[in-house]
């Protein structure tokens, strides 16, 4: 996570505003490629959002960036804008108008089918252990299709990321969402269902690997293009190299120069903090973690939150949200991850410059797909969620009036999850008579798969330099029952059901050079059920100070 933490700050340091270089025209990017702008004009070029829960900020809204450009530092940027648009080829298209190329993103899937058959074989005594079939023709048998019971981190972390690459490269290929999406489901399908023949179809894993994949890559891949379109400096074109490599290297392949026009499409606002974490369980033992986080949205909408009446109808994912959260201490240690995507929808702003900042409303209506990732091991909590937020209801809302704003934001999905029980379920097979058989993938793991709903909002109000705000979200999940990886040995298929809270409040101070002071509370609690005879109920509870950097 430190690795994952320094790459975003080098990143972010790479596309910051600097003075210009020789050679590059000027200064770095601002948030707008509009012809040299009065200083009116450029004090409305903001950094837009910020997002939710672990990370260091609850709220995707409209912040004001770290400081205004000069009008000097547009022009310089213009040029520089202007001089890599002449020099490109007469045979390269601009970016957002280039064909998708289906073809090169089939060979690439294939490459990485290729990858992990190898991989597959050279570790065959490995995963002989998984092996159920002796003949492919199995596998059209109904009892084919079953749940595994891998390792939580195999199927909520491996997965997810496999996924977002199957997604990611078909993107950098310039394909729709839906086409990367379906690229994604079949590759991921054809490793199931082909490659690994010996094995049952884990239904988990086509469900946590394209849909996860499209949540986490739609970030990496707009990433990838915001740096991209801002790569006029080595250290810009460093940063696109590393976070950015599938979009850097294709375009590097087609000799596809960074697009002015592009930069003007896609708005980007991240965060970095570091802080110290004051955590309490239920036994009263308090300890202490040190906390690294990160979030950021990048939106794929010209003038988004910028002034301007516009009305948008977009169907491509044009809105990414990642946030992630680590903590380590004498106590344990955790790592949380979120990214959330808004598929398509309807975005409807009209906003005027205000002293102060903005005037007017903005709102979303849409439908987003979601993955969230939870493991903590800390004196007295262990907790571990893995989510998928089938696609649901995303809304946001935006009032400005000059220094004054208020954001607001809900989410509403049906979830694939699984959920730790393993306290629970040990108290509750202990009483068992011998000769129990249960969930294998509750006997071997201590967690289970199972379907659910949640619910998400969001409330933060900006005074001038401070912002207040809560985010609370709720969850509501059971067991699925009859599709265990190994259903014929169990005799006692319990039901298990969970309820989860998490509530943060935070305080925010905006301070100079792109700095902010947040004190934050975090609630979480877990209620689990096993076989409505066994309860338990768990909190934990986190003060945090952090400081944190905005670009």
């Amino acid at each position: 996570m430190l690795r994952f933490s320094l790459s975003f700050v080098i990143a972010l340091a790479a596309v910051a505003p600097a003075r210009a270089q020789p050679g590059e025209g000027g200064a770095a990017p601002s948030e707008s490629p509009r012809p040299a702008a009065p200083p009116s004009e450029a004090a409305t070029e903001r950094a837009a959002v910020s997002s939710a829960d672990g990370a260091p900020s609850d709220s995707p809204i409209a912040r004001e960036g770290a400081r205004d450009p000069a009008p000097s530092e547009l022009e310089a940027e213009r040029a520089a804008t202007e001089r890599a648009a002449s020099t490109r080829p007469a045979s390269t298209r601009p970016a957002a108008t280039r064909d998708p190329d289906y073809l090169r993103a089939f060979f690439e899937e294939v490459l990485f089918l290729a990858g992990g058959t190898a991989w597959y074989w050279i570790e065959k005594d490995d995963n002989s252990v998984d092996w159920d079939y002796d003949a492919w023709a199995q596998r059209f048998e109904r009892e084919a299709f079953r749940f595994d019971n891998n390792r939580f981190a195999i199927n909520w972390v491996f997965h997810p990321f496999s996924g977002s690459a199957f997604h990611g490269f078909a993107r950098a290929n310039d394909l729709s969402v839906g086409a990367a999406f379906l690229y994604g489901f079949f590759t991921s399908f054809a490793w199931e269902w082909l490659l690994e023949f010996r094995e049952r179809v884990s239904i988990n894993d086509q469900i946590a690997t394209p849909l996860p994949g499209l949540a986490i890559g739609e970030f990496f891949i707009k990433l990838g293009r915001y740096l991209h379109a801002r790569a006029l400096t080595p250290a810009r074109r460093a940063a696109s190299w590393t976070l950015g490599f599938p979009v850097q290297m294709h375009r590097a392949w087609d000799d596809r120069a960074p697009d002015p026009d592009e930069r003007a499409q896609l708005h980007g606002a991240f965060r970095v903090a570091y802080g110290a974490t004051l955590a309490r369980g239920d036994t009263g033992q308090r300890f202490g973690l040190h906390t690294m986080a990160f979030e950021g949205r990048l939106a794929d909408l010209r003038g988004y939150l910028r002034p301007g009446r516009r009305r948008t109808f977009f169907a491509d994912a044009e809105l990414a949200d990642l946030r992630a959260r680590a903590t380590r201490g004498p106590g344990g240690g955790g790592f949380e991850l979120e990214a959330d995507t808004v598929v398509l929808g309807l975005h409807a702003q009209d906003l005027e410059d205000a002293p102060g900042g903005l005037r007017g409303a903005a709102g979303l209506v849409g439908a987003s797909i979601a993955y969230r990732y939870a493991r903590q091991s800390y004196a007295d909590w262990t907790d571990r969620l893995g989510v998928v937020h089938l696609p649901g209801l995303a809304l946001e809302g935006h009032l400005f009036g000059g220094p004054v704003a208020l954001h607001l934001g809900a989410r509403v999905h049906a979830d694939f999850a699984s959920v730790h029980a393993k306290a629970p379920f040990d108290a509750w097979f202990a009483a068992q008579p011998e000769g129990t058989r249960a969930k294998t993938i509750l006997e071997r793991e201590g967690y289970y798969f199972g379907w659910g709903l949640s619910t998400e909002s969001r409330v933060a109000l900006a005074l001038g330099p401070v912002e207040l705000g809560v985010r609370t979200r709720f969850g509501s999940w059971w067991s699925d029952e009859g599709l265990d990886r190994s259903q014929e040995e169990v005799n006692a298929d319990v039901r298990v059901r969970d309820r989860a809270l998490d509530v943060a409040t935070w305080a925010r101070l905006d301070l100079p050079r792109g700095l902010q002071l947040e004190a934050r509370l975090d609630l979480t609690r877990r209620d689990t059920d096993v076989a409505a005879s066994v309860r338990t109920s768990r909190t934990l509870r986190r003060a945090t100070l952090l400081l944190a950097w905005r670009r």
